[in-house]
C-alpha cells in the first residue's frame, strides 16, 4: 500500500513537472513567434499579419483596422481595479493584474487586428479563466473536486492556448471560450449553494454577453456597439464578484 502511494505522489510530481515545463516552452516559442512577425512587418511594410475575425466593427469596414469603438473601451477593462479597488486576498490579486493587463492587450488587438495582438489579447482572457476557476475552487473548499478540476483546468487551458496559435481557427474562439466559462459558471453557483453568496453582479456580465451576441450575429450599423458594452459590462460584473469573494470568505480568514 505504501509502495503504491510513492508511485502515485511521483506520479503528480511528473504531471507537474510536465505541465510548468509545458508553459515555459510555450513562453519561449511565443516569444520567438512575436519577434520575428515583428521583424518581419519591420522589412516587410504591409498588412498580410492582419487577422480576419468576426468582430462587427471591422466587417462594417471590410476588415481594415483599426476598430475605433472597440479598442478605446477596451481601455475601462485596464481601469475596473484601480477606480474598484485591489483584492486583498493575494490570488485575486493576481486576477486584477491580468485584467490590466487585458485591458491594454484587447486595445492593441482591436486598434491593429494582427496577430500578435490576437494572441496577446486572448491568452489574457484564457489565463483570466484559468485564475477564476482555480480560485472558486480553492472557495468552494472540497478536496476531491479540487484534485479532480485542478488538473482538467490546467490541461484545459495549456490545450486552449496551443490550439489559439492556429490561425485558420480564429472563428472557433468565442465558442470555445464560452465552453471554458462554464464551469467556472458552475462553480459560482455551487458556491451559492454552499455559502450562500450571492452572484447578482453577474447580470451585469450576462447582459454584456447578450449585447455581444446581438453584435456579431446581427451585425449592422447600430447593434457594432454590442461589443463595446461587452468591455464595459462583462469584465465589470465579474470583478465586482471578485471583491465581494474577497470581501465574504477571504475576509474571514484575514
Amino acid at each position: 500500500m505504501k509502495f503504491l502511494s510513492v508511485i502515485i505522489f511521483s506520479s503528480f510530481i511528473y504531471i507537474h513537472l510536465y505541465l510548468y515545463s509545458s508553459i515555459f516552452i510555450f513562453i519561449y516559442i511565443h516569444l520567438y513567434l512575436y519577434l520575428s512577425i515583428y521583424m518581419n512587418s519591420l522589412f516587410n511594410n504591409n498588412n498580410n499579419d492582419i487577422v480576419v475575425h468576426n468582430f462587427c466593427e471591422s466587417r462594417l469596414n471590410h476588415y481594415n483596422p483599426p476598430e475605433i469603438v472597440n479598442a478605446y473601451t477596451s481601455m475601462f477593462i485596464t481601469f475596473i481595479p484601480v477606480f474598484l479597488g485591489f483584492p486583498k486576498n493575494s490570488h485575486l490579486f493576481y486576477i486584477a493584474i491580468l485584467l490590466i493587463l487585458n485591458g491594454f492587450a484587447s486595445f492593441y488587438y482591436h486598434y491593429s487586428l494582427n496577430y500578435i495582438g490576437k494572441q496577446t489579447d486572448e491568452i489574457c482572457m484564457i489565463l483570466i479563466n484559468y485564475s477564476c476557476m482555480s480560485n472558486l475552487m480553492n472557495i468552494y473548499n472540497d478536496k476531491l473536486v479540487i484534485q479532480k478540476y485542478t488538473y482538467y483546468n490546467r490541461l484545459g487551458a495549456i490545450s486552449f492556448i496551443l490550439f489559439n496559435t492556429i490561425q485558420d481557427f480564429d472563428f472557433l474562439f468565442p465558442f470555445l471560450f464560452g465552453a471554458y466559462v462554464v464551469p467556472s459558471l458552475y462553480f459560482i453557483h455551487q458556491i451559492y449553494r454552499k455559502y450562500d453568496y450571492h452572484y447578482y453582479s453577474m447580470l451585469i456580465s450576462l447582459f454584456g454577453f447578450v449585447c455581444w451576441i446581438i453584435s456579431e450575429t446581427y451585425c449592422n450599423e447600430y447593434t457594432y456597439l454590442g461589443h463595446a458594452v461587452w468591455h464595459l459590462t462583462f469584465p465589470l460584473g465579474i470583478y465586482k464578484l471578485i471583491l465581494y469573494y474577497d470581501r465574504q470568505h477571504f475576509g474571514l480568514i484575514y
